[in-house]
């Protein structure tokens, strides 16, 4: 019998069985999403059209005389989610689904196509008291995939931001310590406790960048919805983001960020965040990767400009998005995504009576960078 020769190949350039090779990529690792490719899209217009269900201004609270309609299929749920990711939290937070968020991101369902046959059910139901009934028994995880499984199929449901914002949103990373800090800054492992007293100090210190800069960001998100004029489209995003940050608010409020000294104000989630980095980061970027992109819209070729200036390799812009998502969300900042948002609503001060006047305010740095903006303000306000 001849000898068979064994044939070790690099399967990343093996062609297909019945396939030509693929070219040659030189860039950074590509990410291919399958699920993408296979799964059918849900025009943006058969979204609209379907019933929906009525919201305060708040777009948490249910009302049937609201003046915000959300479309059922990702209304429906989202409120559904909420309920269950409340009665999680009465066992703690550990519970939540929302601290199980974990990679491989995507869940193994029994049967697989459940979530398939629960988006045909949303289409098709105008009732919310139906959709209770359907997913009595469904678990908020489910809930949850089938939401994020809802927002990629619809296609133009994204917000396009400007390069300003893009490249503001870049140079943070609300998780990491001191924001941004390169991993390396501490050159010496220390022990937790050392960890743990310094991002406290850190906090209590009440730190200059991470008071000032957010209100620059809320200005920038707030100048592109106010430029977004599909209104209908407006809507869905911004009851979207208001909810994951209500569920991502009350996760962290019970998980202890009052308990543990920070007020229930803008700034408790990022802090918490920080302190809590190594249970919550993990489930930040999943919710970021899951996400991100799809609501998102970044300025083309964003990604390839800042690389070169930065002299980096460029991230795919799933990373990118996500990493903006869960930063947006961090922020904390419901006011600038209501659709009755005016700017002086959402503006932090740490100064009374400040109206953009007082020395040493955290509104400082807004004011520099937007003295037009704040003419305008105390102009009207006199």
């Amino acid at each position: 019998m001849a000898d068979v020769e064994e044939v070790v190949s690099d399967a990343s350039t093996s062609p297909m069985l019945g396939e030509h090779s693929p070219p040659v990529w030189n860039g950074p690792p590509p990410v291919f999403n399958l699920l993408e490719a296979t799964r059918s899209i849900i025009s943006i217009d058969m979204l609209l059209d379907q019933a929906g269900l009525r919201f305060e201004a708040d777009l948490l609270t249910q009302n049937d005389d609201g003046d915000y309609c959300i479309p059922l299929p990702i209304a429906a749920p989202m409120l559904i989610l909420r309920e269950k990711a409340e009665e999680e939290l009465q066992h703690g937070h550990r519970w939540s689904f929302f601290h199980r968020l974990t990679f491989p991101i995507i869940p193994r369902t029994n049967p697989p196509e459940i979530l398939e046959e629960f988006l045909h059910f949303l289409f098709q139901t105008n009732s919310l008291e139906a959709c209770r009934h359907q997913f009595a028994t469904v678990s908020a995880r489910i809930l949850f995939e089938l939401l994020v499984d809802l927002i990629q199929r619809v296609d133009s449901l994204s917000l396009p931001i400007s390069y300003q914002t893009a490249r503001a949103m870049y140079g943070v990373d609300l998780i990491k310590h001191k924001y941004g800090m390169r991993d390396d800054v501490l050159q010496q492992p220390i022990p937790e406790a050392a960890y743990v007293n310094l991002v406290t100090q850190d906090i209590i210190a009440n730190d200059a960048f991470k008071r000032r800069i957010p209100n620059i960001l809320h200005y920038l998100w707030f100048q592109d919805l106010q430029k977004f004029f599909d209104l209908q489209v407006k809507f869905v995003i911004q009851f979207i983001v208001i909810n994951f940050m209500h569920i991502l608010r009350r996760y962290c409020t019970v998980g202890g960020a009052t308990t543990d000294g920070l007020e229930e104000g803008p700034f408790m989630v990022m802090d918490y965040a920080q302190m809590r980095a190594d249970a919550m980061e993990e489930a930040l970027r999943v919710l970021g990767t899951k996400l991100g992109k799809y609501l998102i819209r970044i300025p083309f070729n964003f990604y390839g400009e800042v690389a070169q200036e930065l002299e980096i390799n460029a991230f795919p812009d799933t990373v990118i998005s996500g990493r903006f998502l869960v930063n947006l969300l961090l922020l904390n900042q419901p006011e600038v995504w209501s659709p009755l948002a005016e700017l002086p609503s959402f503006i932090n001060h740490d100064q009374p009576n400040c109206n953009f006047q007082a020395e040493n305010c955290i509104c400082e740095s807004f004011r520099a960078r937007f003295p037009q903006v704040v003419e305008s303000l105390t102009t009207h306000a006199t």
